[in-house]
This record gives C-alpha cells, structure tokens and sequence, in this order.
C-alpha cells in the first residue's frame, strides 16, 4: 500500500515538473532553480556559522566551570591552563563573529579571561565572584 501511495506521489510530481518547465522557458526554469538553490546555500552557511559560534563559546563556558574547580581546590596551574584555553575558545568565537554587539561582548570577555590568567599564574587566588561573572558574561553571549 505505501508503496502503490509513493508512486502515485512520483508520478504527480513527475507530472507537475513537466508542466511547470512546460508553461514557461527553459531559461526562468533555470533562474528560479538557481536562486533558490543560492538561497539554501546562504542559510546553511549561516546556520553553520552560529553553530560553530555557540560550540566555541560553550566550549569556553566549560573551561571557565573547570577553571573555578580548579581554583576551589588551589590548583593555580591547572585553573591557569583552563583560563588560557578558555581564551581560545573565546579568539575563535571573535573570528567567527568579526563585528557587531556580539563580537563586542566577546572582546570584553576576552580581557576579563586574560586579567584573570595573568592572576593565576602569578599564584593569585581568583575571586569566585570574578568567575561568576565571566560565566555571567558568556551566558550572555550565549543567550536563551
């Protein structure tokens, strides 16, 4: 039965492309096919980028988490390399998103993530509320 419904469906379509190719040009045929082909090019472009954006600054967001473990424990080093990782994650959020209101919350994250690894590696305790508020920061470029 669904195999007797998929073909009627094939053949409907089949029907329909050659009327549709029928009542106009090859050339508009051509046209609407190619614009609608760059459409759906441009959108999964786009969808790639902001999923490349969210992966990087969630992957910064784990660091920070970890980083804070670290610090709890006086792990300074570890927590330090957490930090510097975390500021990768961040550099390649900021070269994924060049410009905008987003690129500017990251920048500003990018420097609260350096003070806090210059901190670090000179053995400096972190303030848990320094923490927070970079995770604060990244929940916000992350958004709901």
């Amino acid at each position: 039965m669904i195999r007797f419904i998929g073909s009627i469906l094939v053949l409907g379509l089949t029907f329909y492309a050659g009327y549709y190719v029928g009542q106009r040009s090859l050339s508009d045929v051509t046209k609407t096919l190619g614009g609608f082909s760059r459409e759906v090019m441009e959108k999964t472009m786009g969808f790639e980028r902001t999923l490349r954006l969210r992966q990087a600054v969630l992957d910064a967001k784990g660091l920070v988490v970890q980083a804070r473990g670290d610090a709890i424990d006086r792990n300074y080093g570890s927590a330090a390399k957490a930090v510097s990782d975390a500021r990768d994650a961040v550099e390649k959020a900021i070269g994924i998103e060049r410009s905008g209101d987003l690129a500017g919350k990251l920048k500003s994250l990018l420097t609260t993530l350096q003070a806090m690894q210059r901190d670090l590696e000179s053995g400096k305790a972190v303030g848990r509320d320094r923490m927070d508020a970079a995770e604060k920061q990244l929940n916000e470029v992350l958004g709901p």
